[in-house]
């Protein structure tokens, strides 16, 4: 089952995708006009942030619809057979008890500076 969240952000993608394909068409008109430098500038410039803008919604879009298709959210279980399950609970039991070899060393949480007199590094 496909994700709300998955399937609202898809939608909002299409539509702001969608929304932004007329401001690059103005721009583009824009461009090709005879217009002063300074606002040529300013139009390429934007042209160039809308392009961009654009492409990074199609890869996001692209990467949303591999998501959905690989069953986003969920990542279900897989069955394996006695002797994999046996050797993956061996590991487990190995990592745990080479785990319980290790314990956070006590780090400051904060600290204070306190200034002193001066000393002369000559």
């Amino acid at each position: 089952m496909a994700s709300k969240l998955l399937s609202d952000l898809q939608a909002e993608i299409k539509k702001n995708s969608e929304d932004l394909a007329p401001i690059i068409e103005g721009l583009e008109d824009f461009h090709r006009l005879n217009i002063s430098q300074e606002s040529q500038d300013i139009v390429v410039s934007r042209l160039k942030s809308a392009r961009e803008r654009l492409e990074k919604m199609k890869i996001a879009a692209d990467a949303l619809a591999a998501l959905d298709q690989h069953g986003y959210p969920e990542f279900e279980v897989a069955e394996v057979s006695q002797t994999i399950m046996d050797d993956l609970t061996n590991q487990q039991t190995t990592i745990t008890a080479a785990l319980g070899k290790f314990s956070p060393r006590e780090e400051a949480a904060t600290a204070t500076i306190v200034s002193g007199t001066p000393v002369n590094q000559d």
